[in-house]
């Protein structure tokens, strides 16, 4: 989630988020700073921007989550209610979606986009130009289970 204006903005101390033309005001958990930032100008563009992040959030926490449950392990739940945790904030039908894929399948495609997004520079680094992403991906694999034996 790139995008410029919430990059500089930690969600987590905030509170509340309200748009106002192409303003984005934000008020601290201490309610004792409010500031405002430049949205995009879109009607409404900035609180979708706000509330995709969040969702997004949520969705990792809850593969974190499942992941901490496989482990014998339970995350310890934040006692302090901000933006990034405030359900008035989550696209609930967009959290199911994400919920409801396969964590293996989202793994994977953030593994592909990984792997788009940086082959490019490992090939340039090591002069391999005629690897393509089949061969990163067995790179990967001989590399993960290298790793599970010396575990």
């Amino acid at each position: 989630m790139r995008h410029k204006p919430l990059d500089l903005v930690g969600l987590h101390q905030m509170k509340l988020f309200e748009c106002l033309d192409n303003h984005g005001l934000f008020l601290t958990l201490d309610r004792q700073y409010c500031f405002s930032l430049e949205m995009p100008r879109q009607s409404g563009r900035g609180q979708q921007i706000l509330q995709d992040c969040i969702t997004h959030n949520a969705a990792f926490l809850h593969l974190a989550s499942a992941r901490a449950a496989s482990w014998g392990c339970q995350l310890k739940p934040v006692s302090r209610k901000s933006l990034l945790n405030d359900p008035a904030y989550i696209r609930e039908s967009r959290l199911a979606e994400i919920k409801a894929m396969d964590p293996r399948q989202i793994l994977e495609e953030a593994e592909d986009n990984y792997l788009n997004y940086c082959s490019e520079e490992f090939l340039k680094e090591f002069r391999a130009w005629n690897w393509g992403k089949q061969d990163m991906r067995q790179l990967i694999n001989y590399c993960n289970k290298s790793f599970n034996e010396i575990k």
